[in-house]
């Protein structure tokens, strides 16, 4: 179960950040993959504040429920909203499955 995982990203994954001057919130936001094919993944915004946690110490879960407390959403909205790109993330290598 995907929730009791803990993730961290590859050591190769770069960030690339487009935003508006001005704006709080980037417009876009993508991740690249430095190894093998060279992967890049659009990002999305609580996906990537979900990223941004992955470095093995929490669960995917605790994560989840931290952004939905951070977020004032349901722990479903943002876990609807995440898991999806998590699973494509681990998928292709983006983020590591640690313990």
């Amino acid at each position: 179960m995907l929730a009791t995982v803990h993730l961290t990203v590859a050591g190769d994954v770069t960030e690339e950040r487009y935003l508006t001057p001005g704006s709080p919130d980037p417009s876009v936001v993508l991740l690249r993959q430095g190894g093998g094919f060279g992967p890049r993944s659009p990002g999305r915004h609580r996906a990537g504040r979900l990223r941004g946690a992955c470095d093995g110490e929490l669960a995917v879960g605790q994560i989840v429920r931290g952004l939905a407390a951070v977020l004032d959403v349901s722990v479903d909205d943002v876990a609807a909203d995440v898991l999806p790109s998590v699973r494509g993330l681990v998928s292709d290598g983006l983020l590591l499955v640690g313990r």
